[in-house]
């Protein structure tokens, strides 16, 4: 049974009679506990490589090696290669690099790890779990601006209340749909996973390749959601399909894309920095445009840039999206639409907003 399933069944034989509310609420208290385990068995483990094993999981360690080396490495011992022998092997081919790309895989555990570029908050993250100092990165070359991501490879499936999100989320993308919506998730559960998921598929479903633009509101966040968007696409995406992905923030530009769908990822101070030089209009023509952290797009910094974009409090025909912590539930103009918004919680419901 999964936790779900097995907690209904809790509920109906001993009539506990716990509503919708109650069970995420258990659910989501049980992760909780799940990542605090975790966090704990890990500063315990004295083996790097174990704790790597931990960390992602043996199935996304094996896909950072090289095609076909397991294989011939088990067959040249006469033997399976044990979980240890596989991380020591993935580390030795992805190097200091290897926790950056295994960062979606961990996030499935509830853990989330600051972007690992050398700074001080990825040092103290990879010290407190008792890792090498190399996995906190350096300050060396930024990544490259822009880049194609081709699929697929394995993802975990999504839990049902990611499911759910996801469904409601197609509604608002859909031609004819809702167009604002926002998600507001607890952080560890999956906000950003849900998101690109559903965004995706809506781009699966597209008879052309749309242009979308997810804005977060510093170059961490940005990098995170390239990393799970690249992690995700590779995954779900039809064999060979390409998508355009550029990072457009700091010193970083981007022109359009010609022959695949492009994602653009951008900083609001960029693209507002953009938008007041009037050379990039072609971003205003974005199919789908999603915030991060949307409860600090109250700002008159953001009924600018919305407006610029098109999604002004009196534009309704274009998708706008947000993403959300329970908790933050003052919005902006441009996200309330009376019976047209929808939010998706999953647990707390905050202090006092909706819920739906």
């Amino acid at each position: 049974m999964t936790d779900e399933t097995l907690l209904q069944a809790l509920s109906d034989s001993l009539r506990l009679a716990l509503s919708d509310f109650d069970q995420r609420r258990i659910h989501e208290i049980g992760a909780r506990g799940e990542v605090s385990k975790l966090r704990n068995a890990l500063i315990r483990e004295p083996n790097q490589n174990l704790k790597l094993v931990m960390l992602a999981g043996i199935d996304a360690l094996r896909r950072e090696l090289p095609l076909g080396a397991d294989k011939l490495a088990e067959s040249r011992r006469g033997r399976k290669l044990t979980d240890e022998e596989v991380a020591a092997m993935a580390r030795a081919s992805k190097g200091a690099s290897l926790l950056s790309r295994l960062a979606p895989a961990i996030e499935e555990k509830g853990l989330v790890l600051p972007k690992l570029s050398g700074g001080a908050q990825a040092r103290s993250a990879i010290q407190d779990l008792g890792l090498a100092p190399e996995f906190a990165g350096s300050r060396g070359a930024s990544p490259a601006p822009r880049f194609e991501v081709i699929g697929p490879v394995a993802l975990p499936e999504l839990h049902p209340y990611q499911e759910d999100v996801v469904e409601r989320l197609l509604k608002v993308l859909r031609p004819g749909g809702l167009n604002r919506g926002i998600v507001s998730l607890p952080t560890g559960s999956g906000k950003t996973r849900v998101a690109v998921e559903a965004i995706i598929r809506f781009v699966q479903e597209s008879l052309s390749d749309p242009l979308v633009i997810w804005i977060a509101q510093s170059d961490e966040l940005c990098e995170q959601a390239v990393e799970t968007w690249s992690y995700a696409w590779s995954a779900i995406a039809p064999p060979g399909e390409k998508l355009t992905i550029s990072r457009l923030w700091g010193a970083n530009d981007t022109t359009p894309a010609d022959e695949s769908a492009h994602l653009v990822v951008a900083t609001d101070a960029k693209l507002l920095s953009l938008s007041r030089k009037r050379n990039h209009e072609w971003l205003t023509d974005a199919v789908v445009v999603l915030v991060d952290e949307a409860h600090t797009s109250v700002s008159k910094t953001y009924t600018e840039l919305f407006r610029w974009l098109k999604r002004g409090t009196r534009e309704r025909d274009r998708v706008l999206i947000g993403l959300n912590r329970p908790g933050f539930d003052a919005h902006p103009s441009s996200w309330k639409v009376g019976h047209h918004a929808i939010e998706v919680r999953r647990g707390d419901q905050g202090q006092g907003g909706p819920s739906g």
